[in-house]
């Protein structure tokens, strides 16, 4: 790798070496993923909403023939599918066949993350304590043990593989990837649109100017289809491009309220990269071509995605990884253990999630940063952002006056 922060990579290990470190890597994902479980009592049918039912419904019937026919649902049958093929094969029901895949594409998508990250650091622990940053966030895990009826357990997955092989420079596999996953979820498209931009992984090998639009075409092509054999009667997307009197939906989101709550959902997942940041940082720190364009790019997809800001800021995980180990370098070990408690008090990690249903009001103000909706709970919520902001610099500006009050002059 060309890219400034390649200098920063891991010589090459011995095969045992590296199946050891890859092996305890996944074991702690698997370990975090069932802490996190056993924290979070999964949600039953009472809790079940119309988004649910028609992705229970999907599971079952196929995407062909379920009802009610509602986009965007039904444009996911890549995961409706899968779900479905696995409660046949298990004999399970639809909403435990959901869970299941959840259970297995959560801990993958937690050790490509932490492999991702392994990329652009010679630390173990560093990319260690990375992926626990994501996998302690309610976007990324809590959200998905507690209602694993969603297509974004797969997403993450798919996303987090897609973007390895962007940096990686696998154009062919890119686009198969692509391909595949905006049948599961259309998030999964973001590491092509990087590609597109010019945001490559090699710089110093870049793709033909075809082979570099090949897999966004792919999952657009893919995405056409899908909107094509798949006929809907009513859509739930808040701008369809089925449906022109969804277009006005634009202007809505710009809107002072809808920008501040996307900006604060951004704020609480990349809120540890505030923490650690620098005003000087070493050249070799400086982040890879493709993380400001995949910041970005899902900035810009959130805006216009929907109202569920906390969950689509989960996808800005393979970001957070790598800028965490590249601007981390010099914190303390026991520094950056502080900041991982505190992001997952951040978390809510050993809170219990309110009902969706019964307790709505105060389900969507668990985490706040919903829609347009400014309350109480915003306000809160952004004072424990801030809270943690000053709380971790003030504490590592301590440690810094410590510590230079200890050398030697």
């Amino acid at each position: 790798m060309s890219e400034p922060a390649a200098r920063l990579a891991a010589p090459p290990v011995p095969r045992a070496a590296l199946a050891v470190e890859l092996a305890v890597a996944l074991t702690v994902a698997v370990a975090t993923v069932w802490v996190v479980a056993r924290l979070t009592p999964a949600i039953d049918a009472t809790g079940w909403g119309f988004d649910e039912k028609v992705y229970l419904n999907a599971a079952v019937d196929g995407p062909l023939a379920t009802k009610p026919r509602t986009a965007p649902f039904l444009y996911r049958p890549g995961t409706t599918l899968l779900v479905g093929a696995v409660a046949r094969a298990l004999h399970l029901s639809p909403e435990r066949a959901f869970a299941a895949v959840a259970w297995v594409a959560l801990p993958l998508f937690l050790f490509l993350i932490y492999v991702l990250a392994r990329r652009y650091t010679s630390s173990r622990l560093r990319a260690l304590l990375a992926m626990l940053l994501v996998g302690v966030s309610f976007s990324a895990t809590k959200r998905l043990v507690f209602n694993p009826i969603s297509p974004d357990a797969l997403g993450l997955l798919l996303v987090a593989l897609a973007t390895l092989l962007l940096v990686s420079g696998r154009t062919t596999a890119l686009l198969v990837v692509t391909a595949v996953g905006v049948a599961c979820r259309e998030f999964v498209v973001i590491p092509a649109v990087v590609l597109a931009l010019g945001g490559a992984g090699r710089p110093a090998q870049p793709p033909g100017r075809l082979a570099r639009f090949a897999p966004l075409l792919a999952g657009l092509a893919v995405g056409v289809l899908i909107r094509v054999v798949i006929p809907v009667a009513a859509s739930h997307q808040m701008i369809d491009p089925a449906v022109p009197a969804s277009w006005r939906q634009v202007a809505a989101a710009l809107e002072p309220g809808w920008v501040t709550n996307v900006i604060g959902a951004s704020l609480t997942f990349l809120l540890p990269l505030a923490c650690v940041w620098r005003r000087r940082d070493d050249g070799a720190e400086g982040l890879p071509a493709w993380a400001p364009a995949y910041g970005v790019v899902l900035f810009v997809v959130m805006m216009f995605a929907g109202m569920n800001f906390i969950w689509f800021a989960a996808y800005y995980a393979p970001l957070l990884a790598v800028a965490y180990v590249l601007k981390s370098r010099d914190e303390p070990v026991w520094l950056q253990l502080v900041l991982l408690v505190l992001m997952a008090g951040l978390g809510r990690l050993v809170e219990e999630v309110p009902h969706p249903l019964r307790q709505s009001s105060e389900y969507v103000g668990f985490t706040a940063f919903f829609g347009h909706r400014i309350d109480a709970y915003t306000g809160r919520r952004a004072v424990q952002l801030l809270a943690v902001f000053v709380g971790y610099r003030g504490l590592r500006a301590a440690w810094q006056e410590l510590a230079a009050r200890r050398r030697p002059t």
